[in-house]
């Protein structure tokens, strides 16, 4: 018996990949609009432990364990949250 299958290892590549993807794509765009981003989390983390957190410039990075979403928050994005949000955060680049 195995303990290394190629094929799951291609298979859990493929689905990294395909969350991790989208999300560069996003970052892209609102980069490119100069669309303000407050929050980007890569991997499952909402029921379990993040792997890694940091701050940089207003902007919180999130890692998590589970390749299961992603999500990138931008400024405005809750309507309550979007006040005390541009009042907080410096929109200077």
């Amino acid at each position: 018996m195995e303990i290394f299958n190629l094929n799951s290892y291609l298979v859990g590549v493929l689905i990294g990949l395909a969350i991790v993807i989208p999300l560069l794509i996003n970052i892209a765009i609102c980069l490119l609009y100069k669309i303000k981003i407050i929050k980007i989390t890569i991997f499952y983390t909402i029921l379990t432990k993040k792997l890694h957190e940091i701050n940089i410039k207003d902007t919180k990075f999130k890692l998590g364990i589970f390749p299961i979403d992603g999500l990138i928050k931008v400024l405005g994005y809750d309507r309550d949250e979007e006040i005390s949000e541009i009042e907080r955060i410096n929109i200077d680049y």
